[in-house]
Parts: structure tokens; C-alpha cells; sequence
């Protein structure tokens, strides 16, 4: 009998063993592609969060570009060891994290960390053993500083030359709080030494006059530091007309045909020891007097509620009392006179109280008053209606400034009028409040660092 196996049954073991073998190069193929699947996706994922650290390092650096008091290199290592934990997903120790400023004020962060493939060895062979252990993985964060316009308005009224302690009267601050102001003033400006070729900023100071001691421009650090250094306290709290001026051909740009993202940030930020004492005669209703309109401020005295005009450019007094008033007219023209026979007497027109915001009628205890009566109106009345009014013009100011999209930050000292500064502000954000002056640098630098957050995109 013959051994020979039928060609039928030999066919079919030959097809059989192919099967198996490619069934095994099938299985191995699909398991590759599985773990290949599986380390592909553990580097996006790695990736993915690398991304988010150098994004988040590259904003934070951005915010802190021009901060005098921080190493951007050791803020980029100690942000990028916080944000990439050594080890996440199987990497192979921290990350490596490295800035690079540019010179339009860009920054870009780099990071770079190694992926160990865990289940390289499955497609390992004798000829690339150990070639494919670990895989790199980098990514790119850039943020960008946008330019900016700030006003800085700073209280220097009478208030801010004394040791007393509003809130204590007990105690005594160590030395008078304008000095604590131009400390924390001065630390302000410095956050922007390193972009005041592209940023700009104003100052405005004031007492019973307002000052723009330093017009909207570039490089402002040094010329306004100088003037801040030279502050003297005086005066009363002209809080509307500072306001007023930052608005004015030496404050904010107008932006009337520019986009709205080509168009710097503009913000104020406004210090203050107190409640509004004074505001600046209406352009269309001044202050007359022997026939002639005179630019003046009207202060009142809170305790005792007198009031007088001062040169609203000097803030010099003109010995003008609230009981003067009338028509304003000179001794040949006014109708006030008084004795008998009767003589005329000089008074002063407050065209104010004709002003259709800020008039009579604004304010009920003299409502029913006639504005050119030669005989004035009631002392205490006429302070209340003044301090009335320095609060209404100073939160509408601000309220214009806002309108037009201008941030406005507030800081205020002691015995302040709360209430009326968060008026003035553009929200809680915007608020600082502190009783004790030495903590004035702190909120300026706290301010600085939010405008920087804010500049980022």
C-alpha cells in the first residue's frame, strides 16, 4: 500500500499553514497598530498639557514682562514646574521650559519633555533595540503685550499733610501719607519702564486747582517720577475737575475712526483721602463778576459748610464769600444796593445754579431760590448744595469715562466717601481701600499687575 498522502489532503494542510502564518503577521500587525494607537495618543495627551503650561507661562510672563521686582527666567522655570508635574503619563522627568522676548514685546516660551513608550518593546527587534524607549514631545506659547493709555490722577489735598489718624484719632501715621504716595506712585510707574516706548500715560494731581503735570506720552517714567518726588499737599478735593482733564487735549486719545482692536486700553487710576469738596465753574455757566465771566473753583468746608471761590488754574482764594452773590454786574449796571441812600454794592454771578444738570433745581433745599437774588442763599444751604454737587459732576465724569470705554481704577485712604468712589469705579474689581498708608504700595502694584493681566492676548 502506498504511504503518499492525496493531493487533496496535502493542498489543504499547505493553505491551513498559511493561514497561521499570516493570522500571526495579522495579529502582530493589529497589535502593533494598537500600541502604536495607544502611545500616539499618550503623547497628544502629554502634548496637549505641555501646551497648556507654556500658554499659561507665556501670559503670565507677558503680564510681568516690565515687573522690576521679578526674574522672567526664574518666573518661567518656577510657573513651568508648577504647571508640568515631573512624570505625568509616564515622562521622563520635569519638563524643559525657556523664554525668549521679542523686541515688539512678545514673548515666547518653549517647553520641551520625553515620553517614555512603554510598549515599545513589543515591536523591538535585535537591530533597533532601545531606539523607539522614549519619544520627544515639545510645544510653543506666545502671548503678547497690547499697548496702553493710563491717566494717573493723585489727591494731594491739605488732608494728605497730616499725621492724624482719621479713622483713630488716638493714634498718628509715622510720617504724613503724601510720602507713602509718592513711594507707591513711583513703584507704580516702574512696572512700565520696559514698555513706555509703546504705552502711555498721564498725571494728573489735585487739590483746589487741578494740574496736568504730565501730558499723554511715551517715556514717562522718568519726568513723572521727578514730579511726583516734588508733591505738596495743599488745598481742597477738586475730584470732578481731575476727572474732567483726563478727558481733556492733554488726557486720553480720542479713537473716533480707529477699530476697536487697534485702539490702546485706557485706564484711570484714582487715589484719594477724601469726599469731594469742591468742583470748577461749567464752561456754559461760570462764575461773573463786575460784568466779566472768571474761570473759579467753589469750595465748601465740610464742618462748618462756608464757601468760597478760588482760581480754579492757581487755586489761589479771591476772598469771595457765599453771601456776595447777585447779578454780577459792575457797581453801575447791578441792581444790588443796599443803606439809604441806596449804594451798589459788588457781587458775584453763580451762573451754575442756572445750569440745567447741576442747577438749583438739582438740589431741593434751594430750589425755589431766585439765582441772581442780591441776597444769596442761606449759608448752610448753599455748602450743602456745593458738596452735592462735587459728588453728582464727579461720579458723572467718571460715567462719560466709562461710557467711552475707559477702566477706571480707584484707591482710597482712610476716612473716604465709599459709597462715592464705588461710583466712580468700574466695578469691585476696581476697588481698593486701605486705612493705613503704608499699604498703598502694595494696592499700586496690585493695580499694575491687573492692567498688565489685561493687556495680554
Amino acid at each position: 500500500m502506498s504511504s503518499r498522502i492525496p493531493f487533496t489532503q496535502s493542498a489543504l494542510t499547505n493553505q491551513r499553514g498559511n493561514f497561521l502564518v499570516m493570522a500571526s503577521l495579522t495579529l502582530t500587525m493589529v497589535i502593533g497598530f494598537v500600541v502604536l494607537g495607544v502611545e500616539v495618543g499618550r503623547w497628544y495627551v502629554v502634548r496637549a498639557e505641555l501646551s497648556k503650561s507654556v500658554d499659561a507661562i507665556a501670559l503670565l510672563g507677558a503680564q510681568h514682562l516690565s515687573n522690576p521686582h521679578l526674574s522672567l527666567p526664574v518666573l518661567v522655570q518656577e510657573m513651568g514646574r508648577a504647571n508640568f508635574q515631573p512624570g505625568f503619563l509616564g515622562t521622563d522627568g520635569p519638563a524643559v521650559f525657556a523664554e525668549e522676548v521679542q523686541s515688539d514685546g512678545t514673548i515666547q516660551v518653549t517647553g520641551y519633555t520625553s515620553v517614555i513608550n512603554m510598549m515599545a518593546s513589543v515591536l523591538e527587534t535585535p537591530k533597533n533595540k532601545g531606539a523607539y524607549k522614549r519619544q520627544t514631545v515639545g510645544s510653543l506659547g506666545v502671548a503678547q503685550q497690547q499697548p496702553v493709555e493710563i491717566v494717573l490722577i493723585l489727591d494731594r489735598s491739605a488732608s494728605m499733610s497730616s499725621t492724624f489718624n482719621p479713622l483713630n484719632p488716638a493714634s498718628r501715621f509715622s510720617q504724613p501719607p503724601i510720602e507713602d504716595l509718592k513711594i507707591a506712585a513711583i513703584n507704580f510707574l516702574e512696572f512700565f519702564t520696559a514698555t513706555q516706548e509703546t504705552d502711555q500715560m498721564a498725571l494728573i494731581t489735585f487739590g483746589t486747582n487741578v494740574k496736568v503735570d504730565v501730558s499723554m506720552g511715551s517715556d514717562f517714567v522718568g519726568p513723572m517720577s521727578d514730579v511726583i518726588y516734588e508733591l505738596e499737599a495743599n488745598g481742597s478735593t477738586n475730584t470732578e475737575d481731575a476727572l474732567h482733564q483726563a478727558s481733556g487735549p492733554a488726557g486720553f486719545s480720542e479713537y473716533l475712526t480707529t477699530p476697536a482692536e487697534h485702539r490702546a486700553q485706557q485706564y484711570v487710576v484714582l487715589f484719594s483721602d477724601g469726599s469731594p469738596t469742591a468742583f470748577r465753574a461749567p464752561e456754559a455757566y461760570p462764575f461773573m463778576r463786575e460784568g466779566q465771566t472768571i474761570d473759579d473753583a467753589v469750595v465748601t468746608t465740610r464742618s462748618s459748610n462756608t464757601t468760597t471761590l478760588f482760581d480754579a488754574d492757581t487755586g489761589e482764594p479771591l476772598g469771595i464769600y457765599q453771601y456776595q452773590m447777585g447779578d454780577g454786574e459792575t457797581l453801575g449796571m447791578t441792581q444790588c444796593a443796599t443803606g439809604s441812600p441806596a449804594v451798589a454794592y459788588l457781587t458775584t454771578k453763580w451762573g451754575v445754579l442756572e445750569d440745567p444738570v447741576y442747577g438749583i433745581h438739582s438740589y431741593e433745599p434751594i430750589a425755589n431760590v431766585d439765582p441772581e437774588a442780591c441776597a444769596g442763599v442761606i449759608p448752610v444751604m448753599l455748602g450743602s448744595y456745593v458738596q452735592h454737587t462735587a459728588r453728582q459732576m464727579a461720579i458723572d465724569r467718571a460715567q462719560a469715562l466709562k461710557d467711552r470705554g475707559v477702566r477706571i481704577y480707584i484707591v482710597g485712604l482712610g476716612a473716604i466717601d465709599q459709597a462715592f468712589l464705588s461710583e466712580v469705579a468700574s466695578g469691585k474689581d476696581f476697588e481698593f481701600y486701605t486705612s493705613d498708608p503704608t499699604g498703598l504700595t502694595q494696592i499700586f502694584q496690585q493695580i499694575a499687575t491687573n492692567i498688565k493681566l489685561r493687556l495680554v492676548r
